[in-house]
């Protein structure tokens, strides 16, 4: 199920509770309601999309470094066991595709410059996701005051709902890249190591 979809049915479902218990709120206007809440909904998408533009445009050098914040916590690794992330992490829709970079199967695993780049981009979906989050919530500034609690607020929940299990795929997958990554390099070493060994016994 695409995020449009459950922003589709998250925005019903939070328009018949407005309508049935908050109607005055709104002066009892069933169009502004739906109104409210699907504008709120499309703002925080286009918010979401303009962070993520942004992310992509800060220089790929930050994103090589292993930097405090992509960090994996010990803690983390007990939490996705826990969610029994493994079970369901593929079945989660993938943004990578939109910027030309698919995080949803390693394709190459023994190319080191595409695990490389596969770790990056994990990096940059780590702070788009993250970020997100509590951008989404921003939109309470934007509605009427006596609204912000009854659309801007519950949207922004689903917002960050939205993005939490993304960001855990990424965190959870990270590790992994790495330990490949490392592998592939100590092959690699060590097929350098045996073809110079030859070369020296054949000289």
């Amino acid at each position: 199920m695409s995020y449009f979809i459950i922003a589709f049915i998250a925005g019903v479902i939070l328009s018949g509770i407005n309508i049935i218990f908050f109607k005055d709120i709104f002066d009892f206007n069933i169009i502004k309601i739906v109104a409210f809440v699907y504008i709120t909904i499309i703002v925080i998408f286009s918010m979401d999309g303009l962070v993520a533009l942004l992310v992509k445009m800060l220089p790929e050098k930050w994103f090589k470094k292993n930097g405090k914040i992509f960090k994996i916590f010990k803690w983390e690794k007990g939490f996705y066991q826990k969610i029994g992330i493994k079970k369901w992490k593929d079945k989660i829709p993938e943004w990578g595709k939109l910027a030309n970079f698919s995080k949803r199967k390693l394709i190459n695993p023994t190319n080191n410059e595409y695990v490389s780049k596969f770790i990056v981009e994990s990096k940059y979906g780590e702070v788009i996701h993250f970020s997100s989050i509590f951008v989404g919530f921003l939109v309470i500034f934007i509605l009427p005051l006596k609204v912000c609690l009854y659309v801007g607020l519950p949207v922004g929940i689903i917002n960050a709902l939205l993005n939490c299990p993304s960001l855990f795929i990424l965190r959870y997958n990270r590790p992994k890249l790495e330990t490949l990554y490392k592998l592939n390099m100590r092959k690699a070493f060590k097929k350098q190591n045996t073809v110079l060994t030859e070369q020296i016994e054949n000289a």
